[in-house]
């Protein structure tokens, strides 16, 4: 691929998409102005591709794939709750609402010494 190709009127400010078509006689490198679902698209260059390597035709079985239908996922398990977890956490809730309540009790017993009757 560090292969200078070059392209005809070139825009820096633009990126190029470069698919590469494998075919039983090789390879060719294309270089587009857009992705392919843009509509309006422009071929810039068309490069043959250096491949050392034999290409082989993909094999067509569609009459095995629409027989043969796919396996289904396997239904998703949910996990059953840890009783022991779950009879802390209950018994956490209570503990941990009490240590809130403290410090701010704490503290608007400090403001209102501070500051009397006074609203800030």
């Amino acid at each position: 691929m560090n292969v200078h190709w070059s392209v005809p009127q070139p825009d820096p400010d633009k990126g190029v998409w470069v698919p590469l078509e494998f075919q039983p006689t090789g390879a060719t490198l294309s270089i587009y102005d857009a992705a392919p679902d843009v509509g309006d698209r422009t071929c810039l260059a068309t490069w043959p591709f250096p491949w050392s390597e034999p290409v082989l035709p993909r094999q067509q079985n569609q009459a095995a794939c629409s027989q043969t239908p796919g396996t289904p996922p396997p239904p998703l398990l949910e996990p059953e709750p840890v009783p022991f977890l779950t009879r802390i956490s209950t018994s956490l809730i209570p503990i941990s609402q009490q240590l809130l309540r403290i410090p701010l009790s704490l503290t608007t017993r400090w403001a209102y010494r501070l500051w009397g009757e006074t609203r800030y």
